[in-house]
Formats: C-alpha cells, sequence, structure tokens
C-alpha cells in the first residue's frame, strides 16, 4: 500500500470514528427539543475537535514523510472549529439537525424525521474532519516554501466528479474543492525547480468535464454538477 493510501485510510477511519460517536449521542437523546440542543452540542463538539485535531496531525506527518523532514507542529487551533467553516460557531453547525427534525416531522413522519437528522448530523462530523485535513495542507504550504503545489489524488471509492479531478495540479496554498463524503486529498509538488505550467485553478465557475467548482461560503470551494445551477448553502454542511 503507497503512502498516500495509508493516510486517506487513517483520516477515513477518523471521520468514521467521529461519525460514530456522534451518531451514539444523537441516538441516546431523551427528545429533540429546544432544550436537548445544549447538552447535544457541549458532548459532540469536542469528539469532533479531537477528530480534527487527529486529522491535522496525520496530515503534518503524512507530508512531513514525503518530504523527509520532522513534522511542523502544526497550530491546532487555527484548524478546528469555526476557523474551518469561515467563523461560523460549532454550537450553530451542530443544532442544525435538530432544525432538520423539526422541518421534516410534518412531511415523512418522526422516526424518518429523525434519521434525516442522523444523517445531517454524521455528515456534518465527518465534514469537519475533512476541512481540518484539508485547511492543515494550506497551512503546511505556507510554512514551508519547498512546496510548490499539490497533485489531486482521489479516494477509491470516489464519485464521478471527483474522478474527473484526479491528478489536478493546483498552487501551493489553494485549498482543494470538496464535497459532503468526499475522501479524496492532495499529494505535495515540491522542488527548486518545478514547473508549473500545467497548474490550474479552483476558482468559482471553473469546470473540469461534467465538474464545476462554486465557492461556498462556510465550506469554501465546493464541487458540483455543472448541469445543475449551485443553490447555495441551505441544503448543504
Amino acid at each position: 500500500m503507497s503512502l498516500n493510501a495509508v493516510y486517506q485510510n487513517e483520516i477515513k477511519k477518523t471521520r468514521q470514528a467521529v461519525a460514530n460517536a456522534v451518531k451514539l449521542h444523537w441516538n441516546n437523546l431523551p427528545d429533540y427539543r429546544d432544550d436537548s440542543i445544549e447538552p447535544f452540542v457541549s458532548k459532540v463538539v469536542p469528539i469532533v475537535e479531537a477528530g480534527q485535531r487527529r486529522a491535522i496531525s496525520l496530515t503534518d506527518a503524512y507530508i512531513s514523510h514525503v518530504l523527509g523532514v520532522k513534522p511542523l507542529g502544526l497550530d491546532l487551533t487555527q484548524l478546528t472549529g469555526a476557523n474551518v467553516r469561515n467563523g461560523v460557531d460549532p454550537a450553530t453547525v451542530y443544532a442544525r439537525p435538530f432544525a432538520t427534525v423539526w422541518s421534516s416531522i410534518e412531511t415523512i413522519g418522526f422516526a424518518a424525521a429523525v434519521i434525516k437528522g442522523m444523517n445531517r448530523l454524521t455528515s456534518t462530523a465527518e465534514m469537519d474532519v475533512t476541512l481540518s485535513a484539508r485547511d492543515a495542507r494550506v497551512a503546511y504550504a505556507k510554512a514551508d516554501d519547498n512546496i510548490v503545489g499539490w497533485t489531486r489524488i482521489a479516494d477509491g471509492n470516489c464519485c464521478d466528479f471527483c474522478q474527473m479531478l484526479d491528478g489536478v495540479k493546483t498552487g501551493a496554498t489553494e485549498p482543494q474543492p470538496l464535497h459532503n463524503g468526499c475522501g479524496c486529498d492532495a499529494e505535495p509538488i515540491y522542488g527548486a525547480h518545478v514547473d508549473t505550467s500545467d497548474f490550474v485553478s479552483f476558482e468559482p465557475g471553473s469546470v473540469f468535464d461534467d465538474a464545476e467548482i462554486q465557492q461556498h461560503g462556510e465550506l469554501g470551494p465546493y464541487i458540483t454538477n455543472k448541469a445543475y445551477s449551485f443553490t447555495g448553502p441551505k441544503n448543504l454542511n
């Protein structure tokens, strides 16, 4: 197994462990009313941030191993919580599954609404781990001038759109676009005489076959289907 495959697998296990842990707390709730939100958030946010810290440390270790240097010791506080969601408080983020339940009960019934809320919760938790890993790569590049760019590496079970982005090369401080459930990452490009003529930008509106990049106000660059208009953040995590 390649070093990158090992790294991807460890990040995946981290996402799954965090999702399973927050799911357990969701299923143990006495109800899904307002009074349950604050106690729930106080329990799950530390779990998510622990997963984020592990993702950051794994990313630091992976890149350092590729470069043949010691890990940098990235600033964990700058790469977790609100800092990876454009300043949005985790308390706000992890109250959203409750709103999903309330808004869905009348149309799909209580049991299905609770499951829908749970799915949003686990997807959100996994996304936060992914965001920390993504931002850790950018932070590493800003701290190490040897990195001149990134080669996007598709997850083995990636979607068709991510397959279209596999192997795309971008600048060192450009964050990789993602989507809910995305397991793709990027490998550092480094050296003194790297040809950057084939580097591209993931700026909003960029199209790669059928995949289009849009800017999500909370999550940053986001992968969408170019056949559909981007509708904004209300249905995203």
